[in-house]
C-alpha cells in the first residue's frame, strides 16, 4: 500500500510505503512521477518505509520499470526507516533509481525533507 504524504510540494514528493506493494501501487507512483517530471523536469522522492512488508512478485517488474523509465529524472531519493536492511536498500537503489540517495532514520524524517528541498527555490 502506498500513500502520498501531505508534505509533498512541487518536485518534492513523499510516500508512506506500508504492507506489501502491488502493481496498483506502482501505477499510482508512475502517474505521480510522470506528472511531476512533465511539470518540473525532475522529481525528488522520499520513501517512508516504516511499515513496509515487501513487494509482491508481479510488482517487482513494475519496480524495475520505474527505474528504467524515471531513474534519470529522480534527482534525489531519501529512504526513511529504522530497519538495518533499509540502509543497504538505499545504497543499492541509488545507482538504479536516482542521481543521489540517502538513508535517514525515522527520527531524522524532517532532515530528509530538508535535504530533498535543498536548492529547489
Amino acid at each position: 500500500m502506498i500513500e502520498k504524504l501531505n508534505e509533498s510540494s512541487g518536485k518534492v514528493v513523499g510516500y508512506r510505503v506500508s504492507k506489501k506493494l502491488t502493481t496498483a501501487d506502482y501505477d499510482r507512483i508512475f502517474a505521480d512521477a510522470e506528472e511531476v517530471v512533465e511539470e518540473y523536469g525532475a522529481i525528488r522522492m522520499l520513501c517512508d518505509m516504516e511499515e513496509f512488508q515487501g513487494v509482491g512478485l508481479a510488482a517487482l517488474w513494475e519496480d524495475f520499470e520505474f527505474g528504467v523509465k524515471y531513474g534519470r529524472s529522480v534527482e534525489r531519493l531519501a529512504i526513511v526507516g529504522d530497519a538495518a536492511w533499509e540502509k543497504w536498500i538505499a545504497k543499492l537503489a541509488v545507482p538504479l533509481y536516482a542521481h543521489e540517495g540517502r538513508y535517514f532514520p525515522e527520527s531524522e524524517r524532517d532532515a530528509a525533507w530538508a535535504w530533498l528541498r535543498e536548492g529547489t527555490g
